[in-house]
């Protein structure tokens, strides 16, 4: 419902991201509505084999994609790269406790890699976006200003 709204409500919503998949197929296909999914950006990743061929992957990418045999190397891969405190050489020191490591470092979390790869691919989509955006002002404004009414939807 809400995308109908939005899509009906008089001022064009430029982009709808998330939602069920065929329903964003179908707006896309059928109303020429621009459409995101968040997905899991993994199809250029490099699958590990082994312990060994795992150092040959690069840093961000690696234990991020494991093949179903070696599942083990990515759940014991450190998902978690941060400590609550590090030892400064002038001796500064928190007047309180700290933690061990941070709280919220739960199984469960996927941990630094894996969102390293959704903001990524995010932040390619938005600069495929603009870059979209740019191509069609400058095409538009060759012959002199104004850029085309079509053009001016989101107000």
């Amino acid at each position: 419902v809400f995308y109908r709204q939005a899509l009906l409500a008089g001022k064009r919503v430029p982009v709808i991201w998330g939602g069920p998949f065929e329903l964003l197929k179908m707006l896309h296909e059928e109303a020429d509505v621009d459409v995101g999914q968040w997905g899991e950006a993994t199809d250029g990743i490099i699958e590990v084999e082994s312990a060994e061929q795992a150092k040959e992957i690069p840093w961000a990418a690696r234990f991020l994609k494991c093949k179903p045999e070696v599942q083990n190397l990515c759940k014991d891969e450190p998902r978690f790269c941060a400590k609550c405190w590090i030892d400064r050489d002038d001796g500064i020191k928190p007047e309180q406790k700290q933690l061990g490591v941070p709280a919220g470092q739960v199984k469960w979390h996927p941990g630094w890699r894996k969102h390293q790869l959704v903001g990524r691919n995010l932040a390619f989509a938005l600069l495929e976006a603009l870059q979209s955006a740019v191509n069609i002002w400058n095409e538009g404004v060759m012959g002199g200003p104004p850029l085309e009414d079509e053009y001016w939807h989101v107000t």
